[in-house]
This record gives structure tokens, C-alpha cells and sequence, in this order.
């Protein structure tokens, strides 16, 4: 005896049709209908999985008109937890060599001076003016070492471009431990 399904799946949502024909039994179809019950309760399931988890995807991006400290607002990707989202420090879990990068992105005729910093001590800068009247950005990039629980921002002299489109980014990675 032979069965027939066909199964359509749209996203957000899971949709099963069953094509009933004279091979199939009726235990086989409340068979079917109790696992549909099981998929849609573990859709279900996951998809609250999938937004308690969507603040901790930890690249960070988007961030806030500021002087001083930028908090970034948007975390894509924390692993190790060290960037804390409400300060804007990164603090190191470990003591090793670590790459940090950032790019911020200036408002119209506006002048930016940004820069890293490690504790007190300034990594580097960057600045971006562009007189043409566009929206543009500028990056800067650094390799430092930092010691275990030693705190890592960029800090701006400026305001800067608030933009939703995650064009301000900070990142840092570990390269050695």
C-alpha cells in the first residue's frame, strides 16, 4: 500500500497537504497529522529560539551620534562576550594579539576625528572630510596586544553619520593568544 504526500513549506509559516488517495489507510493519515502537530510545535519552538539567540549573534555594527565614547549598538557577533553593548569597551577575556578595526561614516560638509584606544593610551586615528556635499566614510585598522581584562574603545571627537545600513562598524579579533 502506498502513500501519498506532497509537503510546502512558506516561510514563517509550515503548511502540509495531503493528497488522499484509495492506497492510503486512516491510521496512516492520523499518523501524518500527529507529526504535523510535533513540526509546527517545534517550528514554533525555534523561531523563539532563533530571537532569545538574535541579540548574542556576535562584528558589531551601527552605532550612535556621539562625542566621545562610540557605543556601538548592534551586536552581530560577541564571541567571548567582551564587548558590552551599553559602555561601548571591549573587554579583553584574554591576553594576547589582538586586530581592531572600526570605520565610521561622516554627515554632509562635517569633519571626523576618531581614533582606538587601549585603557588611556591612543592606538591610532583617522580623520574624513570630503567638501563635496556626500556622505562618506573612513577606516582605521590596528594589531596591539592587550592584557587579560584590559579595556579597548574608539572614541570620537565628532559626530558622525547614525546610520541604520551597518556602514559604522568596530571589530576586533584575536590573533594569538
Amino acid at each position: 500500500m502506498k502513500c501519498v504526500l506532497s509537503i510546502l513549506v512558506v516561510i514563517g509559516n509550515l503548511n502540509v497537504l495531503l493528497a488522499n488517495n484509495d492506497n492510503c489507510r486512516e491510521n496512516d493519515l492520523n499518523a501524518l497529522m500527529v507529526r504535523l502537530r510535533q513540526l509546527r510545535k517545534e517550528f514554533a519552538d525555534l523561531k523563539i529560539q532563533h530571537d532569545e539567540l538574535r541579540p548574542e549573534i556576535a562584528t558589531i555594527k551601527g552605532t550612535v551620534t556621539a562625542r566621545g565614547r562610540v557605543v556601538f549598538d548592534t551586536v552581530i557577533t560577541n564571541q567571548g562576550e567582551g564587548y558590552n553593548i551599553s559602555t561601548g569597551i571591549f573587554t579583553s577575556p584574554y591576553t594576547g594579539l589582538y586586530f581592531f578595526s572600526v570605520q565610521l561614516c561622516k554627515e554632509r560638509n562635517n569633519v571626523t576625528y576618531y581614533d582606538i584606544r587601549q585603557e588611556d593610551i591612543l592606538l591610532t586615528k583617522s580623520t574624513e572630510y570630503d567638501d563635496n556635499g556626500a556622505y562618506s566614510c573612513s577606516s582605521v585598522s590596528t594589531i596591539a596586544m592587550v592584557n587579560k581584562t584590559e579595556k579597548v574603545w574608539v572614541h570620537s571627537y565628532s559626530e558622525f553619520y547614525n546610520d541604520y545600513y551597518g556602514w559604522n562598524t568596530f571589530s576586533g579579533s584575536l590573533l594569538n593568544k
